[in-house]
């Protein structure tokens, strides 16, 4: 168990829904059967009092030291609501870390004069409370992904602080950068630079960085975007036409020093960014291609992939759906372009359940069909339904 410095706590990590049972996996292959307990997270406050309470629940029953538990959060997790009049209503996607937040801060109060990383008032039910994911003591508080909780109104990046204070460890991982989209254009970056380094400095404030958290953090924020904004405006009113004419410039290779009429901004920019290395770089471990593991060799050098080809014959019905499918997520007069996401993969995925179980109803897209979802059937794959005839 813990001995000196190193208490005996409990380790949190929050990781998306979609990556649970491979961080599950990984601490299997990395840890000896026996030696950890591994813990799922409930997303519901009361729930989570009674897992973490009740003495006929698993983690009170258990007598390994709680050094050797770790707790495993999700921060996205979907549930199948009843309902029928909206998709709205019959889709909610929950995230429990964001769920267990929101049970426990009053997370819009806040003063202006206030951080954002200050500490928010905690609602008197959830005070009352025996326990809660808030009062466990933590060792090392893991996130996964933690670019995601950047946005300093979230209810991720309030709970993250919240746990940041109380964990002895806290460690961020991710491989994301803040700006991951190949035609982000030159004047959004020139404009709402200010904006990225603020990313940057919440994700300092949830890894408690010294000198970016609290009011330090505040400090260090006024003091550079106030010297950009002063730049900005001596600008004057042409600012926005001279940075539509860099960009234009920039995009046709006709741009040179003299047709930059930001390069006093871009330099306050980057004396930020440089003020940023220097108080996050001793907290940074970056991996690249060219990383090297301790007996030498390249992290990148791995055992050459086996393809294997699986064919999978479908009958013709089954290749029916599935071609009509695709002819709908090609159109280009739907929204169902946005695959796996929002309107259209919903409908899609309802369209062809519907079809699947009733091919005589003939159900389009602009048939009502959240009126048939309770009576649906949920199936895990193609061949627990009957083929139609």
């Amino acid at each position: 168990m813990g001995q000196g410095r190193i208490p005996n706590a409990a380790h949190l990590v929050v990781v998306p829904n979609s990556v649970v049972e491979q961080w599950a996996q990984e601490f299997a292959t990395f840890f000896d059967k026996g030696t950890i307990e591994i813990y799922r997270v409930p997303h519901i406050e009361s729930d989570f009092e009674t897992y973490f309470s009740s003495d006929d629940q698993d983690w009170v029953k258990s007598k390994t030291p709680f050094i050797f538990r770790i707790l495993l959060c999700t921060s996205s997790v979907c549930i199948l609501h009843g309902g029928k009049s909206s998709i709205q209503a019959n889709i909610m996607f929950l995230q429990a870390f964001h769920c267990l937040t929101n049970s426990r801060f009053y997370t819009h109060k806040v003063s202006r004069s206030d951080p954002p990383d200050a500490d928010r008032e905690v609602i008197p039910t959830s005070a009352a409370r025996r326990v809660t994911l808030f009062t466990l003591d933590i060792c090392t508080f893991v996130i996964d992904e933690i670019h995601e909780f950047r946005g300093d109104r979230s209810k991720n990046f309030i709970g993250a602080v919240a746990m940041g204070k109380r964990a002895r460890v806290v460690i961020g991982c991710t491989a994301t950068p803040l700006h991951s989209n190949p035609v982000v254009s030159l004047l959004f970056l020139l404009v709402h630079f200010t904006y990225v380094c603020q990313d940057i400095v919440n994700i300092a404030r949830i890894l408690r960085i010294p000198g970016l958290t609290d009011g330090d953090g505040r400090a260090f924020v006024n003091a550079h975007q106030a010297k950009i904004k002063a730049s900005q405006n001596s600008l004057g009113a042409n600012r926005q036409h001279a940075l539509l004419e860099l960009e234009k410039a920039f995009r046709t290779g006709n741009a040179d020093e003299s047709s930059d009429p930001t390069s006093e901004v871009k330099a306050l920019r980057y004396n930020m960014v440089r003020d940023l290395q220097r108080k996050m770089g001793h907290c940074i471990i970056r991996r690249t291609r060219e990383s090297l593991k301790p007996d030498g060799s390249k992290i990148s050098d791995v055992p050459p992939k086996k393809i294997i080809p699986y064919i999978v014959v479908l009958p013709d019905w089954e290749l029916t759906l599935l071609n009509n499918v695709f002819g709908l997520m090609a159109t280009e007069t739907t929204n169902l372009r946005r695959i796996g996401t929002g309107h259209g993969a919903l409908e899609i995925h309802m369209e062809v359940r519907i079809t699947t179980l009733r091919p005589q109803w003939h159900i389009t897209l602009t048939y009502k069909w959240t009126e048939l979802l309770d009576t649906l059937p949920n199936f895990d794959c193609v061949s627990e339904t009957t083929t139609p005839k």
